[in-house]
Order: C-alpha cells, then sequence, then structure tokens
C-alpha cells in the first residue's frame, strides 16, 4: 500500500477517467490522478484560492455556513463579485431574498465582510493507495528496455490489423492466415526474409539480436546497432521485406531502443488517434495512452519528479482507473493539514528512491484484484 496525499479544488465523490484532471495540479506527466507528500498537496491547494469555482467553505464570523443555508446564494454571489456589495446586489436580480441577506449582512457589519466572512478553496485528501506498492511504479525518466518497447509497438500494430491495415500484404503468397494477430504475421514474414537472406549469402550471425535489430528499424529506429547495420540492411534487400515495408509502422508508431516511459507514453498520445483512425482531442489521446500503458504493460502509475514542494520530492501519479477505484481517500479538515504540513521535515518519495532487489517489472500479482 502508498500512503500519499492529493488536492482537489472539487470534492472527491467517485473515480471517473473522464475526470481525471482531479488531483494535486495539472496533468504534467501522464492522465491520471497526481499524489505526494503534504508540502507538494499544499502548494496546489493555496493554487485554489482565486479560483471561484472550486469547491468553497465560507464562515461568518468563525461560524461555518453549511450547504443549505439561505444566506448561502448571497455569500457565494458577495465571493464572485470580489467583496463588491453593489455588483452582487446587482448580479442577484431576480433574487430578492438574497439581496435582502446581504443589505442586512452590511448593516450588521461591525468591521468589513471582507474580515468577517472567510473561504477556503479546495479539498485535500490523505489517501491510501491499495493493492499497490511503491515498487510496482515505473520512473517517468526510465528506459523500460527493448522487450517492453517491442512490446508495446506489436500491441500498436495489433491495432492496426484489426483496422485493416495489413491486408495489403499478400496472405496466400506469404504462407500466412490472415487471421494471425499482427506479431504473429511480423514474425511469420521475418522468418522468410532470414531464410532469403541466409540463402544469398548473409554470416551466420546471432540472428535473435539481429531479429531485434532488424523489429526496431522495421519501426523507425535506424540507429539502434550499428554494429549490425551491414546485416540489417541485407535483411531488409529481400523481397519479403519489400512486402512488409508495405505497412510503414515507422509512420504509424515510431519508436527507439532508448525510449523513456515519458518518451512511450508522448509516443502513443501522438499516435493514437491514427491507430484508431478517430479524431481524438488531445486529452481523449492522453487517456487512451494511459489506457494502453496501464491495461496492455501492466503500469499502474509512475514515480515523476515534482514540479513543487521539497526540492527532491517525487509525485506518484496513478493511471490504472480500477486502482484508484479501490483506494480510500480521507478528507482532512484545514487545521489537520496544517499540522501535517507544518510537521513535514522531508518527501514522502525522494527521487534516490530506489526499486526493490526482488522487482519485476512483468510481475504484478495484484492485477487479479482490480478487475482486470
Amino acid at each position: 500500500m502508498i500512503k500519499a496525499y492529493t488536492a482537489s479544488p472539487f470534492e472527491i465523490k467517485s473515480i471517473d477517467s473522464q475526470k481525471s484532471r482531479v488531483g494535486s495540479g495539472v496533468s504534467r506527466y501522464a492522465e491520471g490522478m497526481y499524489f505526494g507528500d503534504a508540502t507538494t498537496a499544499n502548494y496546489y491547494l493555496n493554487n485554489y484560492k482565486d479560483y471561484t469555482d472550486a469547491h468553497t467553505k465560507y464562515e461568518y464570523k468563525g461560524t461555518e455556513i453549511l450547504p443549505g443555508a439561505k444566506i448561502l446564494p448571497a455569500i457565494k454571489a458577495l465571493d464572485r463579485a470580489g467583496f463588491d456589495l453593489d455588483k452582487a446586489i446587482a448580479s442577484l436580480d431576480g433574487d430578492p431574498e438574497s439581496q435582502n441577506h446581504l443589505r442586512l449582512l452590511d448593516e450588521q457589519s461591525e468591521l468589513s465582510l471582507q474580515k468577517e466572512i472567510t473561504f477556503s478553496r479546495g479539498v485535500v485528501y490523505d489517501v491510501s493507495l491499495r493493492d499497490v506498492d511503491i515498487n510496482d511504479l515505473r520512473k517517468w525518466d526510465d528506459t523500460p528496455g527493448k522487450e517492453v518497447i517491442l512490446e508495446l509497438a506489436f500491441s500498436m500494430a495489433e491495432r492496426l490489423r484489426k483496422r485493416g491495415v495489413f491486408n495489403q500484404l499478400d496472405f496466400d503468397n506469404l504462407e500466412i492466415s490472415n487471421d494471425y494477430d499482427a506479431e504473429s504475421i511480423i514474425d511469420t514474414i521475418y522468418e522468410n526474409i532470414q531464410h532469403e537472406a541466409y540463402e544469398n549469402g548473409m554470416d551466420n550471425t546471432d540472428r535473435e539480436e539481429l531479429k531485434e535489430v532488424f523489429l526496431f528499424r522495421l519501426f523507425g529506429d535506424y540507429n539502434i546497432s550499428s554494429n549490425w547495420h551491414d546485416d540489417a540492411a541485407e535483411l531488409e534487400e529481400t523481397e519479403a521485406f519489400r512486402n512488409l515495408e508495405k505497412l510503414n509502422l515507422s509512420a504509424f508508431f515510431p519508436i527507439n531502443s532508448e525510449m523513456t516511459y515519458g518518451d512511450l507514453y508522448a509516443v502513443l498520445t501522438s499516435s493514437v488517434s491514427d491507430l484508431d483512425k478517430m479524431d481524438y482531442e488531445l486529452i481523449e489521446s492522453r487517456r487512451m495512452a494511459s489506457e494502453i500503458m496501464s491495461k496492455e504493460l501492466n503500469i499502474p502509475g509512475f514515480l515523476c519528479e515534482a514540479m513543487r514542494g521539497f526540492d527532491d520530492s517525487m509525485e506518484i501519479v496513478i493511471i490504472d482507473e480500477s486502482l484508484l477505484k479501490n483506494s480510500k481517500f480521507n478528507e482532512l479538515d484545514s487545521a489537520e493539514f496544517e499540522s501535517i504540513v507544518s510537521l513535514e521535515t522531508g518527501p514522502l518519495y525522494p527521487k534516490n528512491t530506489e526499486f526493490g532487489e526482488d522487482f519485476d517489472p512483468y510481475d504484478y500479482d495484484n492485477r487479479h484484484s482490480m478487475g482486470y
């Protein structure tokens, strides 16, 4: 379990990916919910002070004005008007009862309404992220490795196959069933390419390593390994490769072997509209990228450098919606949270946080408990 804090302009009553921009700030990294230490959450909470649409609690002379109170519409109007009484009264045209409340408040004011009416905006929570450990997260700036990058590339190629892009291949001549998935089709064609190249006299080099280089080049990475450049070039001269090249996979999902998780996310965001042949808005493309990385790579979230708070703080970005739905959000009142912030002497998760020795990026055992 991970313990952290998050601030939101609104009350978090349920988890909904369509409202994912709640949390400790805008989605600087992946689309999801952001968590961190209390100091970081407090920074964002303070930013909501001028956001009049945020969830707001009002007090009049030290007494909280509860939801449903008859005076509340008058107080809100005064707030929106910047405590300009005449402007607030004018904005309540058609609501004479609230206008009268404002006039009465002004008459009874001993100091000024702005001093007697106080407010706090936004909501802060301490959060228990269940079914996940800090070791399950990926560091945003880490390189996931070639195997993970190719896994995602094949997954995106499968999306292309499902929308018919692979139909331009000559399946009969290649002796491939068009029922194969994208990875099986590419693997089978590669075997033909390799066979043809060796028949034409290519050296008996490390076939598995050469295949890896070839696959990266197929998706647009021509700098993966200069040592293998000549052999990969020989593969590209085969007739089978020219058939496969028709798919133009690098145009849909360009990759390279040194990409970070952040790079992969950016490519997904920019490519998913073409992959699905849909005109997604940017926010929807980002949501799709989060869903793909969560479900297809078993990534629950990321550790990212915090933009605010302690110098070496890390923020947690959770992209797995089902994990969020199984987490506990405990709302904190202002006094309680201020005490927590005052006692915090360092980040919950500093930049030098390391994964445990038993960390295995392919073994996310809690997945079964999250609805997958």
